[in-house]
């Protein structure tokens, strides 16, 4: 457990490994003495005195932050704040694991999101993690997120349906039939091959 202070009385702890007494440290997750008080300090160092580390929810917030500071799509935050559960909301980034994010994001394909949509939401969790670990020099475990959140194989096969022309127009001249509108966002998929939340 590592405890910080930063000499106004405001304090934090946090635990983030098992000491080695009945295991075999392994570095990560069970440390010896000495790498857990190496850890400890790099968790608490932060320029001038201790910092509270950032936790995943607030990497979401930042990355939220930044997205629409650059009038980005604002659904890349939106898509992982909805899909985190309360426990990796509550890491420290600095403290993740491989195993912990390729498990959360198999869990969403898990529980019914598709492949190419679970990728999708790993990506933005990536940017997210990645943005926090260039914001604070103690982050160091960006590999973390690089294999565990690697691209699911399923995701990246495309489905290229090709439709001859005249069925593509006659698709389109009926959405025209149904509204402008629709007839517009219709005729723009078939030009652009965009996506739905693309072409809105």
């Amino acid at each position: 457990v590592v405890r910080a202070a930063d000499g106004h009385r405001a304090n934090w702890t946090k635990t983030f490994a098992v000491a080695d007494d009945h295991e075999e440290a392994n570095g990560e997750t069970v440390l010896t003495f000495w790498a857990a008080q190496d850890r400890a300090r790099a968790l608490a160092r932060q320029g001038e005195g201790g910092a509270r580390p950032i936790t995943v929810a607030g990497a979401v917030d930042r990355y939220e932050a930044d997205l629409r500071a650059r009038g980005a799509d604002l659904q890349n935050a939106s898509r992982v704040r909805t899909n985190l559960p309360a426990i990796l909301a509550g890491k420290a980034v600095a403290l993740l694991g491989a195993r912990e994010l390729r498990d959360w994001r198999d869990g969403l394909v898990k529980a019914g999101m598709r492949p190419a949509s679970a990728d999708r939401t790993g990506r933005a969790m990536k940017a997210a993690l990645t943005l926090a670990a260039h914001d604070d020099p103690r982050i160091t475990n960006s590999a973390a997120w690089r294999v565990g959140l690697a691209s699911l194989p399923v995701a990246e096969t495309s489905r290229n349906v090709i439709l001859p022309d005249d069925v593509i127009r006659a698709i389109i001249a009926a959405a025209y039939k149904i509204g402008a509108d629709f007839g517009l966002f219709v005729e723009l998929a078939a030009v652009t091959g965009g996506r739905a939340s693309q072409l809105l």
